[in-house]
């Protein structure tokens, strides 16, 4: 998994899932078109098709060291190259934090870009703890 901000330009969005070999495409539909990826494709606002569609789970436990996501640099000097991020990554990240405390009554705004990687941590440690989290919509 990794997160391309559809914003990007066309040329770029493309290098990155060229460079990952990407096999599924997870986009809303008005983004669909923002790239040239011919494989599979799932919309995540079509909520007919994710509803009727069966999904396969697996019993296999991810391990620590097994990779999570790819965050792509910001390309400054030539194209953007991906950083390996391992499960234990995260973990190490969000776990036992001291850096801010939660409760499970709070509530979050989420507002950070996802191809930042310093939402890993908000995700993570948010996610983990917080009663609700509300996205901030992107204009």
């Amino acid at each position: 998994m990794f997160p391309i901000d559809a914003c990007y330009p066309k040329e770029r969005i493309n290098f990155i899932i060229d460079d990952c070999n990407l096999g599924i495409l997870l986009t809303l539909t008005e983004f669909k078109g923002r790239c040239d990826f011919k494989g599979n494709v799932i919309l995540l606002d079509d909520i007919e098709i994710l509803i009727n569609k069966p999904h396969e789970f697996t019993s296999n436990l991810t391990k620590d060291d097994q990779l999570a996501y790819i965050m792509y640099t910001s390309g400054s000097t030539g194209n953007p190259k991906g950083v390996m991020v391992s499960h234990k990554n995260v973990i190490r990240l969000v776990i036992n934090s001291t850096i801010i405390k939660y409760s499970n009554r709070e509530r979050f705004m989420q507002t950070g870009n996802p191809v930042f990687d310093a939402t890993t941590f908000e995700y993570g440690e948010v996610y983990s703890m917080v009663a609700d989290c509300t996205w901030l919509p992107m204009k």
